[in-house]
């Protein structure tokens, strides 16, 4: 029992619930908390989590009240309990019994109100980290609020930028940080690796005191496990992406390829027809009355027969392309003959951009036609197979020359006799002698070789020429012809950037040439 000469030790908790001071902002106390007190960026989110949190027991009154001097001057407003007393307190002294064991201190001895009590229970529980219940040491994993009670690791901001540059795409940067959600960057790609990058900026300006509380103890420790699975799985994803658009798109480039050839191949016998109508007004209503053999075929053209109204249908040897046909029905009007190539079953993805359906507008290229109109030499020895809305255009010394002033494109045939050359002369001197001759007014001349050609059964030399005139930089396709009586220059031309946009179309301009004088 207590005697008058004993005095009564009360002891006292702080607590801490987010509370400051006026006058203080949270960010600022919250650091100088984590400084002063040595504490973790999860437990410094703990204190400011909104919940009433112990942060220390067992102080005697005048450790409790230098205890909450210090918050304030942090700024932080803590609650004491019991309360402190407001006024001097007469103690009552309890002496233990001489044979009475020693207890242990329910708190230091220091002098640094900050310093951790000691807990005699601490071999025997653990504190979860967010919301402060008791459990047993071993918990992984707190049993009210599901926090895990594992160490965590501290990110850097300068890994998880570098991250986001190189594997943003697939979310790199976001597994390191702990964030499993990462892998969806995949889904919205390539916005997400634009969306990594920024956010690789915005690692490298983060303040380092605001970083570290929200990325100094990342919990889980198989970030980079999940980046070293996922990687390889995610990009055997995107490449079975790319393959399924590249695939058909190649497919599609190998059958517009093989009806390429099989037009040239039934190239000589629409000339026969065309001929034939020319000279006589006659329209040939099968190969016999054209003068063309019953069966015809060859590497790439499986049949060619003439249908009445002169209609000329072809199909073609590749397997894909079994029983697709394409129909080429002439028109003669006024001593000219204009080829309409736009029926048949082909699909368009597969036809000469002249011979799409109309009705699939979405596979005409700017300025093409849907038919074929032949424009001939004044002598109607040779000819060029342009699209409409062509206009004749003086050039001195050419045959035959145009303009499309839509498309801004231009086209000319100069035919020069072989016997105003030198005995003997080669397709390739005839070459020679256009580049060296030709573009003298062009500066800053630049001559890009594309090699041998057959230009409708007649040997071909062609090159690019890129060069200034008249202040405009200026592209031209050329192709040095001979034919066993003449040589033939025969040039498309535009704007550098035009040319460069519509080089397919101008390069069937320029193969389009013939002549019926070979």
């Amino acid at each position: 029992m207590a005697t008058p000469g004993d005095t009564v030790a009360m002891t006292h908790t702080i607590y801490f619930s987010g509370q400051l001071l006026p006058g203080h902002q949270k960010p600022e106390v919250a650091q100088r908390m984590q400084d002063k007190m040595r504490l973790s960026a999860q437990q410094v989110e703990r204190l400011f989590s909104g919940q009433r949190v112990a942060i220390k027991r067992d102080l005697d009154a005048s450790q409790a009240k230098r205890f909450l001097d210090g918050l304030a001057a942090l700024g932080a407003l803590a609650q004491c309990e019991p309360p402190l007393p407001t006024g001097p307190a007469s103690a009552l002294t309890l002496s233990p019994p001489a044979d009475a064991p020693a207890q242990p201190a329910a708190h230091p001895a220091s002098d640094d109100p900050y310093a951790k009590p000691v807990d005699v229970t601490q071999s025997s529980v653990q504190q979860c980290v967010r919301c402060g219940t008791l459990m047993p040491p071993q918990a992984l994993r707190c049993h009210v609020c599901g926090t895990d009670q594992r160490p965590g690791v501290a990110k850097r901001a300068g890994i998880a930028a570098l991250l986001a540059v190189l594997f943003g795409w697939l979310g790199g940067h976001r597994l390191y940080l702990g964030q499993w959600w990462g892998v969806l960057y995949l889904l919205i790609f390539p916005l997400g690796w634009v969306i990594s990058l920024v956010e690789a900026a915005v690692f490298m300006l983060t303040p380092a005191p605001r970083w570290q509380r929200k990325y100094g103890d990342v919990r889980g420790s198989s970030s980079m496990v999940a980046v070293l699975i996922a990687g390889p799985v995610l990009l055997v994803i995107v490449g079975g992406i790319m393959a399924a658009v590249a695939i058909p798109a190649y497919n599609d480039y190998i059958m517009r390829a093989e009806v390429s050839y099989a037009i040239d191949e039934a190239q000589p016998y629409r000339d026969k027809v065309e001929a034939l109508m020319l000279r006589t007004g006659f329209t040939p209503g099968g190969n016999i009355d054209a003068g063309i053999p019953a069966n015809v075929s060859d590497k790439h053209l499986a049949s060619l027969n003439i249908k009445e109204s002169g209609a000329m249908v072809i199909t073609f040897t590749h397997a894909q392309l079994d029983n697709q046909t394409m129909v080429w029905q002439p028109i003669l009007e006024q001593q000219q003959i204009t080829w309409d190539c736009t029926g048949g079953s082909l699909p368009n993805r597969y036809r000469p951009t002249r011979c799409r359906n109309s009705g699939d507008t979405t596979a005409q290229a700017p300025g093409a036609a849907t038919d074929a109109h032949t424009y001939y030499s004044a002598d109607r020895i040779d000819s060029l197979e342009l699209g409409s809305d062509w206009q004749p255009l003086d050039i001195g010394g050419a045959t035959m020359s145009y303009i499309h002033y839509r498309d801004d494109i231009g086209i000319a045939v100069q035919r020069e006799a072989r016997e105003d050359f030198e005995p003997g002369m080669t397709l390739d001197e005839y070459k020679q002698l256009l580049i060296d001759y030709t573009f003298t007014d062009f500066s800053d001349v630049s001559i890009t070789d594309m090699g041998y050609r057959e230009l409708n059964g007649l040997p071909a030399l062609m090159f690019t020429v890129t060069g200034y005139t008249g202040g405009i930089k200026v592209k031209a396709l050329v192709a040095a012809v001979e034919s066993s009586d003449n040589f033939y220059k025969v040039t498309s031309w535009s704007s550098r950037y035009n040319f460069d946009q519509r080089e397919q179309q101008i390069e069937q301009l320029v193969t389009s040439f013939r002549t019926t004088n070979p």
